[in-house]
């Protein structure tokens, strides 16, 4: 999903952590150097594909609540 600044802002705006905080404030706060977020998404995909993490989600699978249907 791709956001222009603007919009990103407001979105981050409807979470609790950022409603009474400034752009600048909001900034700071969130990540956005490519090659960090770049790293971190490797390191994320390596540990979903480890032996450890596919027993985790064999013990507890994703529920997903479709009530609302």
């Amino acid at each position: 999903m791709l956001f222009s600044h603007s919009s990103y802002i407001r979105y981050l705006k409807t979470f609790p952590k950022y409603v009474d905080m400034t752009e600048d404030e909001i900034l700071q706060e969130v990540e956005s150097d490519p090659h960090t977020l770049r790293q971190r998404t490797k390191e994320i995909l390596k540990g979903k594909m480890s032996d450890s993490y596919a027993v985790y989600t064999a013990k507890y699978p994703i529920k997903y609540d479709i009530g609302f249907l």
